[in-house]
């Protein structure tokens, strides 16, 4: 292995504008990745009401960092994808901005620009919750938005979890060199903090207050991946003690510091670890705000699980979508009563537990459900818990029974002519039958589904027009 003496050369080598002396001695690509400026990445549902973003380290920018140069796999366009097919589809950004070794914006500025894109698209669409998946000093930029920025920025967006790749919370010795040659505020404020690092003192100062000695008072959680391999010449760039400071939970991956952020494809341990974490985040940060309102007793009819559902729920009433889930899971206070539950409150019950991730406890609800549609002859009902049974079962890996449950979806719906069920199962059908691996037919479906999507369009467009034409005919009828 090359010396840090020798790294020190190659980095002095590099800043000072020798780069056609360094390949003898190391690869330019080891130190800045990408010298190409790119713009902001995209992925997946704008509409969707959870926002993931990833944000590149020092020399990286928002494309090259998370594609792998042999496999052409790009790592947030895939999550973005699986969190479709999984049910649950967010909107994946992929944030750049300026980074340079020499000279370039502080952490502090780089987060205000981040700020300022959060802003951009909150303006657009309510997102309910923001995840982010940020490498090397991309970690830092999330910790100052997170800790200093948001509260008061975006205080209606909920940060459920920062997902960290081989972040120098305490620092980095090759900051260290780099600052001798270098005149980077970005390099400047990655050195190790034993070494009078004044801002990220502060920094973690001011995280461990906010989110460690209290126990997590604001309930964002944190996980750090740290390499374990070395990079050519530099050796390990972030000690896993500095990657895994304040961290919920670390996990060590046989890679660089640079490969860490690209991996090969989805059946590789680090995509599988970012996505796992990603996911859990979302039920761990609902019970923690169930846990204060199931305190104060608000139904005291219902079980623990359940009262937490309800509180996560009537916490969630900005999302569109979910408050109007909250409303009917709410109203389901019928334990209280003597009266039995509908069929309509059953399905509610089922699909309230759904969207806040336990879909093993949401089935006998939705069993019951079905059963109660079938004696009432509420056939819609009927349809749309069959689906939703099958959603659950294929969060649960179960694809036969999920197959089966939308095919009965989507018989009921063809039976009653209603295209929205018809819909639903096919798509659904479409997601079962991809993740069980059966991908020509998952196709099939899917094609189908996109038809039915259309005819949907054109009715509604229809009925649009009819109510528009009818309006202009109110206006232009004569008043006595």
């Amino acid at each position: 292995m090359h010396s840090r003496l020798t790294c020190l050369l190659a980095l002095a080598l590099l800043l000072t504008g020798c780069a056609s002396i360094i390949p003898s001695i190391i690869s330019t690509s080891d130190i800045c990745p990408s010298t190409t400026d790119t713009s902001h990445q995209d992925f997946g549902s704008p509409d969707a009401e959870d926002l993931v973003i990833f944000i590149h380290g020092l020399c990286g920018d928002a494309k090259t960092t998370w594609t792998n140069p042999i496999t052409k796999f790009v790592f947030p366009e895939a999550l973005a994808q699986d969190f479709v097919t999984e049910n649950h589809p967010a909107y994946v950004v992929s944030f750049d901005y300026v980074t340079h070794l020499q000279r370039g914006p502080s952490i502090l500025s780089i987060a205000s620009h981040l700020e300022f894109k959060i802003d951009r698209l909150l303006k657009k669409h309510s997102y309910r919750t923001l995840r982010i998946v940020a490498h090397s000093m991309g970690g830092l930029v999330a910790r100052q938005y997170v800790l200093r920025l948001q509260p008061q920025a975006h205080p209606s967006l909920k940060v459920a979890d920062i997902v960290l790749l081989a972040t120098p919370n305490n620092g980095s010795e090759l900051s260290e060199l780099g600052r001798l040659v270098s005149e980077s505020r970005q390099i400047e404020e990655m050195r190790n903090i034993d070494t009078s690092n004044a801002y990220l003192r502060s920094l973690n100062e001011d995280w461990n207050k906010a989110f460690k000695a209290d126990g997590h008072t604001r309930g964002v959680l944190m996980y750090a991946g740290f390499e374990e391999e070395d990079t050519r010449v530099a050796g390990i760039v972030v000690k896993m003690s500095s990657a895994n400071l304040y961290a919920d939970g670390a996990f060590p991956f046989p890679l660089n510091h640079f490969s860490i952020a690209k991996p090969e494809g989805r059946d590789k341990d680090v995509y599988m670890w970012v996505k796992d974490k990603l996911e859990k985040s979302l039920e761990k940060t609902g019970q923690k705000e169930g846990n204060g309102a199931v305190k104060k007793g608000p139904f005291p009819a219902a079980d623990t699980r359940e009262q937490e559902v309800l509180a996560g729920l009537e916490s969630e009433r900005g999302s569109q979508s979910q408050n109007k889930m909250a409303y009917h899971a709410i109203s389901l206070r019928y334990r209280n009563t003597s009266r039995p539950p509908t069929c309509f409150e059953r399905h509610q019950w089922g699909t309230a537990l759904m969207t806040v991730g336990d879909p093993e406890r949401a089935i006998p609800h939705l069993q019951e459900a079905v059963r109660l549609c079938k004696e009432s002859n509420d056939s819609l009902l009927e349809g749309l818990a069959l689906d939703d049974l099958g959603v659950a079962h294929n969060k649960l890996k179960h694809y036969t029974k999920a197959i089966d449950y939308h095919e009965q979806a989507l018989a009921i719906g063809q039976k009653i002519r209603e295209m929205e069920v018809q819909y639903n199962a096919l798509k659904n059908l479409s997601y079962a039958y991809a993740n069980d691996g059966q991908h020509e037919k998952a196709s099939n479906f899917l094609k189908k589904s996109k038809e039915i999507e259309e005819r949907l369009q054109e009715e509604r467009l229809r009925i649009n027009n009819r109510q528009d034409n009818r309006t202009k005919d109110l206006k232009n009828e004569p008043r006595n």
